[in-house]
């Protein structure tokens, strides 16, 4: 402390000098107050003095008011003049003076006192005024005589104060401060080193610092031992991570904000190659996209997962190389950041080719029938219902021709089942003959099928279609045993809307068209009016 007291930065220095100009403050205050108690006490004083002086000459000077007595006036003037309190004297008789003494005017100061005169036989009459100006520099040099020895007895106590605190200070706080801090420097850096003080500071400010300063560093030990640890934890998960991402079996890749590869895994450069991924900043690798059917569907997915917090996937087609079958890849995409924060998007691919493939062909022996290769009854009704849907947003017609084979069942049940097959297999071809590639042909169920026709807002004629089925379908059919088969075909048509709105009901009058056609002898058409 010693060596370190002078330092204007040190702490026992500003204690010290906050210490005394704290003091010199305390004293000059303390001096004022005391001042004005006693100014204040001494003005009191003068008063009563006065008062009493006035209770003595007021009579008088009352009687020289009321007879204009310009010799009384001036002899109580010289009366109250003479006491050493008195610094002036007025007597006003009907508002002019009638005497005055000593150092008065009549304009008034803060400290002149006035004292209304009244006749003495008739106190309800004011007969004039005295004014008296209390001697204000004997006020207060009687104020200073009185003042100074108690500031001189403050300031005194304040100065010894000062010589037994500055000590103290030193002492209890700034001297157990510079050890701790030489303690402090003694420490090394990484060291475990904690902090000893005195057992006299253990329960004051300075011990508690210690003791804080010493939990502190064994939450800081403790903490690197969790951080090893953790460390190392990490370490052992990363190895065990980069394992996992260099011998999974999906795909793994990290693409930048263009779409473009990053870092791989094995199995993501046996899929793709050196096209797709390449470090070398000659050849750098192509867009990602580029490898897909639907690319701008990938770089949206791929713009949408930067600005999202979760994964998004998407099932998408890669672009098959000449024979090959078209392969599918389920996509898995997500945003990561860097420690630099540094946006880019990680890439899990699945193959999924054998599923979509299980799954179309689900789709097709569901809504196709397996015989012809044509739409079944539910997927039929479900198409043109849609197309019922549509026709009535857009103000276009459509035409229902519901067609029963003539004498199908002779021929499946003479030559048998297989040939019955064979001849909807070919009736199934002509149809496709007669129709344009939108409309939908249906079969409907044993040897009935369905054709439905979009047309436009114009006047739909179904006819044209109707008379290709009539005379196409009859053609021979040579079968696999070498004979030779015709059969005709029964056509009923109903129109929407000119017929009605509802496909049920559109079903039921080409239905009813049908059987009035067969009623008349078969292989023909009626359309409903």
């Amino acid at each position: 402390m010693s060596a370190n007291w002078l330092n204007r930065k040190s702490l026992f220095t500003r204690l010290m000098v906050t210490t005394l100009l704290s003091a010199l403050l305390i004293t000059l205050l303390a001096s004022w107050f005391i001042y004005q108690l006693r100014f204040d006490a001494e003005l009191e004083k003068v008063n009563n003095d006065l008062q009493q002086l006035v209770d003595t000459v007021q009579q008088t000077a009352a009687i020289s008011a009321y007879l204009g007595d310009k010799a009384l006036a001036q002899e109580v003037i010289a009366g109250l003049a003479g006491n050493d309190i008195i610094e002036g004297v007025l007597i006003i008789n009907n508002e002019r003076v009638l005497h005055s003494g000593g150092r008065i005017t009549e304009n008034r100061t803060s400290l002149s006192q006035g004292y209304t005169l009244t006749f003495p036989f008739d106190q309800g009459e004011v007969v004039g005024e005295l004014i008296i100006n209390p001697n204000r520099e004997m006020m207060e040099q009687r104020a200073v005589e009185n003042v100074l020895p108690v500031v001189l007895t403050v300031a005194l106590f304040s100065l010894v104060l000062i010589l037994i605190l500055i000590p103290l200070l030193g002492w209890q706080l700034t001297g157990p401060i510079n050890k701790l801090m030489l303690q402090l420097k003694d420490i090394k850096p990484g060291s475990l080193k904690l902090l000893k003080s005195a057992e006299s500071l253990k329960n004051n400010e300075i011990g508690s610092l210690v003791e804080a300063y010493n939990l502190a560093m064994k939450s800081v030990q403790e903490s690197m031992l969790e951080e090893r640890k953790l460390r190392q934890y990490v370490e052992k998960l990363q190895n065990q991570s980069r394992l996992v991402f260099d011998h999974a079996s999906v795909s793994i890749a990290l693409l930048d904000f263009t779409g473009k590869t990053r870092t791989a895994n094995a199995s993501f450069k046996k899929l793709f190659g050196d096209k797709y991924f390449q470090a070398s900043e000659k050849h750098p690798p192509a867009k990602l996209a580029e490898f897909f059917v639907d690319e701008e569907l990938f770089n949206q997915t791929m713009k949408k997962a930067l600005s999202v917090k979760h994964p998004i996937g998407e099932e998408l087609e890669a672009k098959a190389e000449g024979d090959e079958e078209s392969r599918w890849f389920h996509c898995l995409f997500a945003k990561v950041t860097d420690k630099n924060h540094g946006a880019f998007v990680e890439l899990i691919m699945y193959d999924t080719s054998e599923r979509a493939r299980d799954e179309r062909q689900g789709q097709i022996a569901a809504q196709y029938d397996p015989l012809t290769q044509l739409l079944n009854r539910r997927a039929g009704i479900e198409r043109m219902q849609t197309a019922l849907e549509n026709a009535y947003a857009n103000g276009t017609k459509c035409a229902l021709l519901m067609i029963d084979l003539d004498k199908f069942k002779l021929i499946n049940d003479v030559e048998g089942q297989e040939a019955g097959d064979q001849v909807l297999q070919e009736i199934a071809r002509r149809m496709h003959t007669c129709v344009r590639g939108e409309d939908m042909i249906i079969r409907w169920g044993g040897d009935e099928f369905v054709i439905f026709i979009e047309g436009s807002k114009r006047k739909l004629d179904p006819k044209p279609v109707a008379r290709k089925i009539v005379k196409n379908l009859p053609a021979p059919i040579e079968l696999n045993n070498g004979k030779q088969v015709s059969i005709g075909a029964s056509v009923g048509i109903s129109r929407y809307p000119d017929n009605s709105d509802d496909l049920v009901e559109l079903i039921e009058i080409a239905d009813q068209k049908m059987y009035e056609v067969k009623k008349q002898g078969r292989n023909g058409y009626q359309v409903a009016s």
